[in-house]
């Protein structure tokens, strides 16, 4: 499960909405771009004048506008552009182009968008991949506060230990990890449960790993609690980390994953409530209403 940027639909690009609705005063008929038109207007508004174009696909005035905007210095109409070549918006689309603006984007202040441009060197998205350069984009997001960073550049790190069991690099992507965690991105937990229950790179620990899954089967994320309560309740089912099994228990975790979407939810209800008494089985649901309701 690596944490991937969001998806970009419609007009959105990573919750910058293309479609933004027009100022009143633009809402009835945005300017056409003429230069003297555009050194009437600060760099911000020439941007709006140029999503009010897009809203109605007159795209090369919005490309116009939006240029202009950027060449002043607008970091936001760069991350438009960016998205414009990406789909094609008035022309054909332009991945390199596309990356570009991102990348410049981000020289420009927009930091948000870092995590965007490292997946796309790291998986060769429009460009050939560059792993050295993927990793530079995501420290600079990291830099900045996007923590979200620390959990890409560690599921990397993550899937290299898998493959070639390097203790250090194990390392670095537990310390990622640990930072998420830190900064309240619960995500973090999955990876620490998966590297101590699996040891992915470090000694296992199931002990450690059951304190890094309670964490994150609290999590208000269904993405994200879920498989951690689908894990608690094979390690209670077999006992692990614990001195001994606790099927009730076991049981509990199933179903609150079954009730959270977790496709092996169902499975372990039914393979665990089989071997529960009907008392027992009445026991785990109560268990699991009370944690659905905030215990």
């Amino acid at each position: 499960m690596r944490a991937r940027p969001l998806l970009l639909s419609s007009l959105l690009v990573l919750g910058l909405n293309l479609g933004l609705t027009a100022t009143p005063a633009l809402a009835d008929a945005p300017p056409q771009w003429q230069p003297d038109t555009a050194a009437d207007h600060s760099a911000e508004s020439q941007r709006e004048i140029g999503l009010a174009h897009a809203n109605r696909q007159a795209y090369d005035q919005a490309l116009k506008w939006l240029e202009s905007a950027a060449e002043a210095g607008n970091a936001r109409a760069k991350v438009n552009l960016g998205y414009f070549h990406q789909e094609g918006l008035g022309m054909d689309p332009d991945g390199p182009q596309a990356l570009d603006w991102y990348e410049r984007a981000v020289k420009a202040g927009r930091t948000d968008h870092a995590t965007r441009v490292a997946w796309a060197y790291l998986e060769g998205d429009w460009v050939t991949p560059d792993r050295a350069t993927a990793e530079h984009w995501f420290q600079v997001a990291i830099d900045a506060g996007h923590h979200e960073a620390h959990l890409g550049i560690g599921s990397v790190l993550l899937s290299d230990v898998v493959g070639s069991g390097n203790t250090e690099l194990a390392e670095r992507a537990q310390a990622h990890f640990e930072a998420a965690l830190e900064a309240g991105l619960d995500m973090g937990s999955y990876y620490l449960a998966r590297m101590y229950r699996e040891g992915i790179g470090i000694e296992p620990d199931p002990e450690r790993a059951l304190d890094y899954l309670y964490l994150g089967a609290r999590s208000a994320d269904t993405q994200i609690n879920a498989p951690m309560q689908a894990w608690l309740a094979e390690m209670y089912y077999a006992g692990e980390g614990m001195d001994e099994a606790d099927k009730v228990e076991a049981a509990s975790w199933a179903w609150l994953a079954a009730a959270n979407g977790h496709p092996d939810g169902e499975r372990l209800v039914e393979a665990i409530g089989a071997e529960l008494s009907e008392g027992e089985r009445d026991e785990a649901r109560e268990r699991a209403w009370r944690r659905a309701g905030g215990e």
